[in-house]
């Protein structure tokens, strides 16, 4: 998933391995999310982030990243907010990321600001 142009080869993987797992796995399920992510599939991609949180495993703040990501490219404005507020309260600035993943945390930064922004201007209105 880390290296665009290989996303079918990787989502064929990925698909394999769910089904050899038997069982939903958070990891996998954040893989298949990304290569979503890197399709544009957004909305698909932000149902199985949401998944991948809510199970056991799913406690790794990079997914909360993705999730808020996918959600903010969706149109889900609020679940990104609420998301990625998560994502800076717990340790995604401590965790180990991609190149990409950096570049999507400036993405979700600079769309919280203008937010914050936006809503300043609408209270002095």
């Amino acid at each position: 998933a880390d290296q665009p142009g290989y996303q079918e080869e990787a989502t064929s993987s990925v698909n394999q391995a769910m089904v050899v797992a038997g069982r939903p796995i958070a990891i996998l399920l954040d893989t298949k999310a990304v290569l979503l992510i890197q399709q544009d599939d957004y909305q698909a991609a932000t149902n199985l982030l949401q998944q991948a949180i809510a199970l056991p495993d799913g406690i790794d703040a990079r997914f909360r990243l993705h999730l808020a990501l996918a959600a903010l490219r969706s149109g889900n404005f609020t679940l990104a907010e609420q998301v990625w507020k998560q994502a800076r309260e717990g340790d995604i600035a401590e965790a180990f990321l991609t190149d990409y993943e950096r570049e999507w945390m400036l993405e979700l930064d600079h769309a919280m600001m203008q937010s914050v922004e936006a809503t300043a201007v609408d209270e002095t209105s």
